[in-house]
């Protein structure tokens, strides 16, 4: 069985072939056939399930009977395996690790993770904003999708460590604005955020201003449902 491998297009440019995929229409590029589906919608165990790649997208999960296979698909007999989603590791430092994310994608992605979002704040605590451009480039056309947080907090508490660098607010909507950060990195200065210190808000700015930012949520345990509040 020969491996299964696409170009990456946006989806834009392939929505019209995913659906006649799906409908029949066009054969897909790869068919896993008779899988045992990890359903983590309805919390089910579904047995007998195909799924039609295409451009490397899903185009159907269920019963493929219906889609064609061509002299170029792939098709692989998935009876007796379980399918289910990619892995997203929500948060790690890839530096940690001690290898680059390349190396790390390959130790990563036969376990089943595909998708990291990294808050590189070790490296940048070295390097600054330039750490930020290394790493984005280091994690292009990678088939491990990166999204990357852009740390807020370097030094984490300033005058309790020594960094090489200084992160401000003007540091962190750059690297939103030449696309080296998806997300928000983790707010380590707790004195800072409950004094309001100017330094902790306004590095948070950026990221709110373009619709996103990281909350802070409390949550309420089910034992205190009906207690009296003071």
């Amino acid at each position: 069985m020969s491996a299964y491998t696409h170009r990456r297009r946006p989806l834009h440019e392939v929505t019209r072939d995913l659906v006649a995929t799906a409908m029949g229409r066009e054969p897909a590029d790869l068919i896993i056939r008779d899988g045992r589906l990890v359903n983590v919608n309805t919390a089910q165990m579904q047995d007998g399930i195909d799924v039609a790649v295409r451009h490397g997208f899903i185009a159907f999960v269920g019963d493929a009977a219906h889609i064609p296979g061509g002299s170029g698909t792939t098709v692989v007999d998935a009876a007796g395996r379980y399918l289910l989603p990619g892995f997203i590791d929500t948060h790690l430092h890839v530096e940690s690790s001690m290898v680059d994310v390349r190396s790390f994608a390959r130790a990563v992605l036969p376990e089943g993770t595909t998708t990291i979002a990294c808050d590189n704040h070790e490296i940048t605590n070295v390097f600054g904003l330039r750490a930020m451009e290394l790493f984005h480039a280091a994690a292009q056309g990678l088939p491990l999708k990166v999204l990357v947080a852009m740390p807020v907090c370097v030094p984490s508490i300033p005058g309790f460590e020594d960094a090489g660098a200084t992160i401000t607010a003007r540091e962190v909507a750059a690297a939103y604005r030449r696309g080296w950060a998806q997300l928000q990195g983790e707010q380590m200065n707790f004195p800072g955020v409950i004094t309001a210190i100017p330094r902790c808000t306004r590095s948070s700015r950026p990221r709110c201003r373009r619709g996103s930012c990281s909350r802070v949520i409390t949550p309420v345990r089910r034992s205190t449902a009906g207690c009296p509040r003071s």
